[in-house]
């Protein structure tokens, strides 16, 4: 029988994921966290899922509201919003 996995990623009500894509060994999730002044944030992670494991956590402090889509190209995360489109690497930086 295979084993059951999970993570958990927030211990707080105040998180959304918006979107998951599946690219290969990866998930990425996108979505929304609110941060301690009150304000939605975006954010993308990263999990490894061969190795069960979280890789990275981008929060991007200098938006506003949620992150709602991902696309993979190539080594390329892009990652839009109601207002934004960033463009990260395969280790979160954006680009």
């Amino acid at each position: 029988m295979e084993k059951v996995w999970a993570l958990v990623f927030s211990d707080s009500n105040n998180n959304w994921a918006n979107y998951s894509i599946f690219d290969g060994n990866y998930l990425y999730i996108c979505g929304n966290m609110q941060s301690f002044d009150g304000i939605w944030r975006p954010f993308i992670a990263k999990f490894d899922v061969n190795k069960r494991s979280f890789e990275w956590c981008k929060v991007i402090a200098d938006l506003k509201g949620g992150a709602h889509r991902l696309l993979i190209k190539g080594n390329k995360i892009f990652v839009w919003g109601s207002e934004f489109l960033i463009c990260l690497d395969q280790h979160g930086n954006i680009l």
